[in-house]
């Protein structure tokens, strides 16, 4: 199932829950014909999702047959047959264009690429042999090329019943819409007065929005944007100064020698007085 129908779908089995528990004070509103119709849809819109999704996976399986099928001919098939016609054919009027499709090449396109390389190797097939082709080569060729074919259409077939499966549901979904109008009307005229069930009954009904673009608006909520945070550098530790080598000391000055003091002269002997003569 889709998400708009899945939610859809839960909003059906709310109104259908709410309705039994509230039986008491709904009097005979599930009696009527449009409750019998809702649990009728939704009963049938879990058989239709159950066929749903069995067909989304038989749509993805022969999806990727296909992309096998179509490998195996381009890489196993026209490969080889395209590199030997450049080899030895590559002045062959009809082997000029004889080329290797690319692999975003459509299915279409593909079958008519290999179809035709078919029918011009077919006039050189000793020289392919000759380069150890098989003999039977242009047949697998062509058995390849009928391989991509019937995975195509199985494939195809796989997409309708997908697409038959999807509108199932969306039709059912449409019809339900009537049943939960008239329920609608019926749950609010029998509890009038009763604000409390009726919030509820309306909460209840409500086909959950899904996230995103609000519901009225064109542009999607604007979402702050979330700071980046600066990275704070580490501090980067003051170079520690090269140590200064201290002064060498003064040199200590060395007194010059006193010279020893020398002594005076010892002074002359005084001369004795000489006597007057008598």
């Amino acid at each position: 199932m889709q998400k708009s129908q899945l939610t859809r779908l839960d909003a059906l089995r709310r109104v259908q829950e709410f309705l039994d528990s509230n039986a008491a004070a709904l009097g005979t509103v599930s009696k009527s014909t449009s409750r019998l119709d809702l649990d009728a849809a939704v009963t049938r819109l879990v058989d239709l999702a159950a066929q749903q999704e069995k067909a989304v996976t038989e749509a993805t399986s022969r999806t990727k047959m296909k992309l096998v099928a179509r490998e195996d001919l381009r890489l196993q098939h026209m490969q080889p047959i395209a590199a030997i016609a450049r080899k030895k054919l590559a002045g062959t009027p009809a082997m000029q264009d004889l080329k290797l499709p690319s692999k975003n090449t459509s299915d279409a396109a593909l079958v008519v690429k290999g179809r035709a390389m078919a029918t011009a190797a077919a006039q050189y097939t000793d020289v392919f042999v000759a380069q150890q082709l098989p003999a039977d080569f242009i047949t697998q060729l062509q058995a390849a090329i009928q391989g991509v074919l019937q995975a195509v259409g199985v494939r195809t077939t796989a997409l309708a019943q997908l697409n038959e499966a999807t509108k199932s549901v969306k039709d059912q979904l449409a019809i339900t819409r009537t049943d939960v109008n008239v329920l609608n009307a019926l749950v609010v005229k029998q509890l009038k007065g009763q604000a409390g069930l009726i919030t509820a009954w309306r909460i209840a009904k409500r086909i959950r929005a899904k996230p995103g673009v609000p519901t009225g608006s064109t542009k999607p909520p604007a979402i702050p944007p979330v700071p980046i945070p600066v990275p704070v550098p580490a501090p980067v530790p003051a170079p520690v100064p090269a140590p200064v080598p201290a002064p060498a000391p003064a040199p200590v000055p060395v007194p010059a020698p006193v010279p020893a003091p020398t002594s005076a002269p010892a002074p002359a002997a005084a001369k004795a007085p000489v006597a007057a003569a008598a």
